[in-house]
């Protein structure tokens, strides 16, 4: 995902279709991210770790694809529980994340 994070920043209908095209599995990826961070903290303690990181970057890379396509609700969705699960995330990704949201919720108002 993060390969195409410049094809996706300039709105390039060859990315944008390719995503759409693997869509289901990238909400798969990320609600198993969700879940399974959720499962660290609580068997854990942290959020800290290689599969927050996995989950925060898809996060983020989502939220210009819902941006190029007019699912802002949908990003908001999953850019919540991406916070949610990650509240105590020492990670600079998680700002990313942050940054994704604010921008969402701005845009629809």
């Amino acid at each position: 995902m993060e390969e195409r994070h410049a094809g996706l920043m300039a709105g390039d209908p060859t990315v944008l279709a390719e995503i759409d095209r693997e869509l289901d599995n990238l909400y798969g990826a990320l609600a198993a991210g969700v879940a399974e961070v959720r499962a660290a903290a609580t068997a854990a303690g942290t959020v800290e770790g290689e599969a927050t990181e996995r989950m925060l970057r898809l996060a983020v890379a989502l939220g210009r694809y819902w941006y190029r396509r007019g699912r802002l609700d949908v990003g908001i969705h999953w850019l919540r529980a991406a916070r949610r699960a990650t509240v105590g995330c020492a990670s600079p990704l998680r700002v990313y994340l942050l940054i994704e949201l604010a921008s969402a919720e701005f845009q629809i108002g």
